[in-house]
């Protein structure tokens, strides 16, 4: 037998080699798995602290006008808001249908439940017609959660979208209703041409229904996609034009309501149109302050990014929609996303001087939107025609700081904070006192007093948007809330109990 010699190599050690320090390397494993999951748990925490401070939330003044309106009224209702108040004619018809008119406080936490619900399954669609169905249902449900904990965490005003129904309905539903279509553009489902474009012209209508300002939204990102189809000469490039034409329909009915015009004779009579000046420089400066002072450099923004980018399941995809036409789809997902973050900023300049400043369910909106835009043209951006990148050490330690950092910065955002602190403080007391005003509305129906004063709750928590009745019998939320009980005249006593 030939001596092959002490440093030689033979075929036995070709297939198998003995491993140094088994023990060691399986420690490092399972650390590792448990630093990879702790975004996961970081997102289970934020939702944990989202439902337990929902189930203290309570209807607001604006949501007991909706639920004061009978169902059978929907037609009447809807036209009278849309002659006098505001062009959003699906918003008022879907807060009056949705909203009952009994037991609406005891089930308000079922509707901000059921928006929650409607966010997630909007960003399932979504992201499985981005990905596509070859990406393991587990994992694209693990990106959808990450997706709205950020969302969450992350929202400028988090008390009216979250825990507001009605401002939830008109500001945030209409991005993850644009997202669906965009979903259905990407990958329409196997159903017939015809029941395609009515699905299409319904769902561009009513999305733009829910607000003017998301309507222009969409028309920016269906503009966008159907010139880049017409270029490409995509299959799908009707649907696209379809889609657009139903939503420039559906953004002219909701911009040019007269009731929009009533409401800013109501809140800027007197108030100076605004100069070019002011738009421009106004808007800059906002848009400076609030989008790329704060979202661009969010740290929670920056590790999620990094993670997304870095993990091989998202690095091998290579969708047709987005390498077949690559530099296409690259331009069409960057001016699209851009645009329709851009856009809101400069729209209050255009209706008056004095407002700068988008609405707070807006912003929040606007901020679901910039989300769901960037992570779309992060996707684009990394295909690559190549092979996969090979793992190395350096990557995997940067993925686990990535994995930390965007776990610590998701418990210690501000929303985050204020929600726990929130539960530890005020939310009990504030929902005692609330439960207390419950009783004494029963009592009073009972016993046929129709005029009913009652003590002014504590402070409500910080995470909370929630405009209580007041001293005046005769304004808008004593007169709404009294419509909804049943009683003639409501108020509340300057005394605090």
């Amino acid at each position: 037998m030939q001596d092959l010699g002490a440093n030689s190599t033979t075929k036995l050690e070709v297939f198998y080699k003995p491993r140094l320090r088994p023990r060691r390397e399986l420690l490092a494993l399972w650390w590792s798995r448990i630093v990879r999951a702790l975004p996961l748990a970081a997102t289970i925490c934020v939702f944990a602290v989202t439902i337990a401070l929902g189930l203290v939330a309570s209807p607001s003044s604006d949501d007991y006008c909706r639920a004061s309106l009978a169902a059978s009224h929907i037609p009447a209702s809807v036209l009278g808001s849309y002659r006098h108040w505001s062009g959003r004619w699906m918003e008022d018809a879907f807060d009056i249908s949705a909203f009952p008119a009994r037991n609406f406080h005891k089930l308000y936490f079922v509707y901000l439940a059921s928006l929650l619900a409607a966010y997630f399954a909007s960003l399932w669609w979504f992201v499985t017609s981005l990905l596509g169905k070859t990406v393991r249902p587990a994992f694209r449900a693990a990106i959808c959660a990450i997706l709205l904990a950020l969302f969450i965490a992350g929202m400028p005003f988090v008390g009216e979208t979250i825990f507001w129904a009605t401002g939830a309905v008109s500001s945030v539903l209409p991005v993850f209703g644009i997202a669906c279509v965009v979903g259905f553009l990407l990958s329409p489902p196997n159903l017939s041409q015809p029941i395609r474009y009515a699905f299409l012209v319904l769902a561009c209508l009513c999305v733009s229904g829910l607000h003017e300002v998301f309507a222009g939204i969409l028309c920016i990102v269906l503009a966008i996609g159907t010139l880049t189809t017409i270029v490409t000469r995509h299959p799908h490039r009707s649907l696209w034009v379809v889609a657009l034409l139903s939503a420039i329909a559906g953004a002219a009915i909701v911009a040019f309501a007269p009731g929009n015009k009533e409401r800013a004779l109501i809140y800027f009579a007197g108030s100076p149109p605004a100069t070019w000046r002011q738009i421009v420089f106004g808007s800059s400066y906002y848009l400076w302050a609030s989008v790329l002072g704060g979202w661009f450099l969010d740290i929670k923004l920056l590790g999620a990014t990094f993670l997304f980018v870095c993990n091989p399941a998202i690095r091998k995809l290579r969708p047709a929609w987005c390498c077949e036409f690559n530099l296409q789809a690259k331009v069409a997902c960057a001016s699209g996303w851009l645009l329709a973050t851009l856009f809101p900023f400069f729209v209050p300049q255009f209706v008056n001087s004095q407002a700068f400043g988008l609405p707070a369910r807006a912003m929040d909106g606007v901020y679901a939107t910039f989300l769901l835009g960037w992570f779309s043209t992060v996707f684009v951006f990394t295909r690559t025609a190549g092979a996969e990148q090979e793992e190395s050490r350096v990557r995997n330690l940067l993925v686990l700081l990535a994995s930390v950092m965007l776990a610590v910065s998701l418990i210690q955002a501000p929303n985050t904070r204020d929600m726990f602190r929130d539960l530890r403080s005020n939310a009990p007391a504030w929902r005692k006192a609330l439960i207390t005003r419950m009783d004494a509305i029963r009592d009073a129906r009972a016993q046929n007093r129709l005029d009913l004063v009652v003590p002014q709750l504590p402070p409500k928590p910080a995470s909370f948007f929630y405009i209580d009745i007041g001293e005046n019998p005769n304004v808008w939320p004593n007169t709404c809330t009294a419509r909804y009980y049943g009683l003639r005249t409501i108020r509340a006593t300057a005394e605090k109990k």
